[in-house]
This record gives structure tokens, C-alpha cells and sequence, in this order.
């Protein structure tokens, strides 16, 4: 009964309910957050089902934490902030990974500003490197990073990219770090609440050359898990008409499509040169007009990448001078053209 109940905290911290009104789950998740603790506490007072106490407990408590105190809204941040304090506080309470570095990084200031993400942000992203910690970090800042608040954004995303930028030589990290975010993807397909932030989120990161000494040292990891991330995509949202015309998400797919032909890999780029312009025959012309403004965009950007300089000139053309409301029919040679010329 005991581990039922501290479950069942545990799972009511990833209500995510929304309705009419908002995010109603909001009060479940941070309700849940102070009870779980408060139970812990209540059991280390009593001195009674201590056992059940272990490391593998601890630890699922100490994430559900963390994924809030990775939240994009100010006062979540802060309930989960304090009920981590109190856990922390409790000297008694064992089986807790790397104790100490959650100390230095939470209690070394009493009047730690949990509800200022550029205060708080840089402290969490600092637990990636921790194995037990590392998944719940990555997902929760790359979700709040990709669909957020302009204070949050500003505090999760500029956190990430600057440690990432500290640690980019590390590239067992950045391994890890893929792979996970390949495990993210297949697991999430279904929650669209994840799924198109961390698409926006990774799209920043390589918009910011976050990943490029990486590839430049470990080039068939980071395209091979690329290309899984593209079929993901591919896989997820062709099957489902709702998500194909979802203006946010199709927008958050071609910025990350545009951002990968900045690596010069012919078989990366081949792939989502394809995909981007089938988004030319796209039902809804306004996507079509998207597609052509940031291909534009990024063939400016990376005119690196494209030998032929006559080639290029064409594909700019094309991109700019072409009237994108036309009907789809007449649309199809136009595509053709820049296959040929890409």
C-alpha cells in the first residue's frame, strides 16, 4: 500500500491534463510534488517502512522533481524547488545519487530565485552529465526550450546551448546525448506536447553550430541518428491527418529539415532536400510559402554548401519569384526543377 501511494504521487507529478481552462494538471503536478516529499518525511519521522526507502525509489521521486523544476511556468518551478530543498535537508534520508552535487547546486544558497529560469536553468543543466539524472534533464529542457515563455526560453535554451558549448568536446556526452534524444522521439511520437518542442529545441541548437565539433570528430553517429530522427518524423506525422496540417508542428519540421543541410552531407542533405520540397504541394499554401521563405533562407545562410554557383542563382529564383498559391498540379514541375538543381 505504501509504495502504491508514493507511485501514484509520483505518476499524478506527469499530469499534463489540458482543457477548456489550460493546463488544469498544473495544480495535480504541483500538489504532487510537495505530498511525495511530505510522505518521506512523514516515514523517516515515524521510523516505519524504511525499507522501501531504496535507491531506485529515491531516485524516481528526485526525477519527478526535476522534470518540474525544469517547467516553463515560474510558480511550478518553485513548489518543485522547495519540496527538492526539503528532501535534501533531510540528512537522515539515504540513497541519494550524487548527494552532493544536488547540495552544492541547491543549497548553497538559501534564497535561491526558483522562479527566475535564468537563475535556475544553468544550475540543472549542469546535472546532465549524471547518468541518473542525464534523460529527465535533456527531455524537460529541450521541451521548454522548444515551447515556452519568453523568460523561460531565454533561461532554458540559453542554459543548455552555453553548457553544451562548455562541454563539446566531450563527445561521450553528445553521444549519450543523441541517443537519447533518438529514444525521445520513438517514445513521444504520441504526445504531441513533446514532440514539436523538442523538434523547435534541437532545431535552435543546430541553428547555433551546438553540435558541429561533434560531427566534425563522430560524422556517421550524428548522421545515422539524424536520418532515425527524420523517419520518426516521417513516420509519425504522415500517418496522422491531423498532425499534417498542424501549422505549428510542419513549421517546427521544415526549420529542422533547413537547419541540417548546414552540414554538407550529401546523403543528409539529399534526404531533407526531398522532404522539403514535397512541403511545396502541401494542401495549405501558406506552408508552401514557409517552406520556400526559410529554404530561401538557409541556401543565403550556408551558400557554402552549393558548388555551382549558376545552380544556385536558379534555386534563389525559384524560391523567391515563384507564386506559391498556384494549384498543385502546377506546382509539380516547379519541384522537379529544384530537385534537378539541388
Amino acid at each position: 500500500t505504501y509504495l502504491k501511494i508514493v507511485n501514484c504521487y509520483i505518476r499524478c507529478t506527469k499530469d499534463y491534463t489540458n482543457d477548456r481552462r489550460g493546463d488544469c494538471g498544473r495544480l495535480v503536478r504541483e500538489i504532487s510534488c510537495e505530498y511525495v516529499v511530505k510522505l518521506v518525511k512523514l516515514t523517516l519521522f515515524t521510523n516505519k517502512q524504511l525499507d522501501y526507502l531504496n535507491s531506485y525509489l529515491i531516485n524516481d521521486i528526485l526525477c519527478a522533481l526535476l522534470e518540474q523544476i525544469c517547467s516553463k511556468i515560474d510558480e511550478t518551478r518553485y513548489v518543485a524547488g522547495c519540496a527538492l530543498v526539503n528532501l535534501l535537508n533531510e540528512k537522515s534520508l539515504l540513497n541519494i545519487q550524487h548527494r552532493s552535487i544536488l547540495e552544492k547546486l541547491f543549497l548553497s544558497d538559501t534564497q535561491l530565485e526558483w522562479r527566475n529560469a535564468q537563475v535556475i536553468f544553468p544550475l540543472v543543466v549542469q546535472l546532465i552529465e549524471y547518468e541518473e539524472y542525464r534523460y529527465v534533464i535533456w527531455k524537460n529542457c529541450l521541451i521548454t526550450s522548444g515551447d515556452s515563455t519568453e523568460k523561460s526560453l531565454t533561461g532554458a535554451s540559453c542554459a543548455l546551448n552555453n553548457y553544451l558549448k562548455l562541454n563539446e568536446k566531450n563527445v561521450q556526452l553528445f553521444e549519450l546525448l543523441l541517443n537519447d534524444l533518438l529514444k525521445l522521439f520513438f517514445d513521444t511520437k504520441n504526445q504531441l506536447r513533446v514532440y514539436q518542442p523538442c523538434i523547435q529545441a534541437f532545431e535552435r541548437l543546430l541553428s547555433q553550430s551546438t553540435f558541429q565539433f561533434y560531427y566534425e570528430h563522430c560524422q556517421q553517429h550524428f548522421i545515422t541518428i539524424c536520418s532515425e530522427i527524420i523517419h520518426s518524423i516521417e513516420s509519425t506525422v504522415r500517418t496522422k491527418q491531423r498532425l499534417i496540417n498542424d501549422m505549428k508542428l510542419n513549421v517546427s519540421i521544415i526549420r529542422f529539415y533547413c537547419s541540417l543541410i548546414q552540414f554538407n552531407n550529401s546523403e543528409l542533405k539529399n534526404k531533407v532536400i526531398q522532404l522539403l520540397t514535397n512541403y511545396f504541394q502541401h494542401d495549405y499554401p501558406w506552408i508552401r510559402r514557409q517552406t520556400a521563405q526559410y529554404l530561401y533562407e538557409t541556401c543565403v545562410m550556408y551558400a557554402d554548401c552549393f558548388v555551382d554557383d549558376n545552380t544556385y542563382e536558379t534555386i534563389l529564383n525559384i524560391l523567391t519569384e515563384t507564386n506559391w498559391d498556384q494549384n498543385i498540379e502546377q506546382l509539380t514541375n516547379i519541384k522537379q526543377t529544384l530537385l534537378n538543381a539541388f
